[in-house]
């Protein structure tokens, strides 16, 4: 009464299930490079929006931005955007010392979307700054929300 029937197991895929590659002691062919676009896959946006500074180029970039934001009326004491942003540069920093993405801030004290996009929408407005990272990857957020 209490026993169920096992479920039935799926067949395997026409040809067999993919080999593991040797580079992971298996005896397939090596892994495909998946971060790279697939044929046929076009990136949204525009190209140069894809030429992203390395990650502590940018960091130094976002910093300058943040920076600018945040002396403005006086927005470094009374802004999330700017609490955030400072209270977690050492955790941001310590990340990229690794070679690691740094993680985003806790989702307490988190800014709200709207003071995130006030501050990219003035910091590309003024000259010389469209091309900075920060402005490259708004860019490309807003061209990949458009879809």
């Amino acid at each position: 009464e209490g026993r169920r029937p096992a479920k039935k197991q799926k067949p395997p895929p026409p040809g067999g299930y993919p080999k593991r590659p040797k580079s992971r002691g298996g005896d397939g062919p090596e892994e495909v490079d998946r971060r790279q676009p697939r044929p046929g896959r076009e990136r949204k946006g525009k190209p140069e929006d894809y030429d992203l500074p390395a990650p502590k180029a940018l960091e130094e970039h976002m910093d300058a931005m943040h920076d600018w934001w945040c002396e403005q009326e006086d927005r470094a004491e009374s802004s999330k955007l700017c609490i955030s942003w400072y209270k977690h540069s050492n955790i941001r920093k310590a990340a990229l010392e690794k070679d690691e993405k740094p993680p985003p801030p806790p989702r307490e004290g988190r800014p709200d979307m709207s003071e995130i996009e006030e501050m990219h929408t003035s910091w590309c407005d003024v000259e010389g700054n469209e091309k900075t990272g920060p402005c490259k990857m708004w860019r490309r957020r807003g061209a990949e929300m458009d879809l």
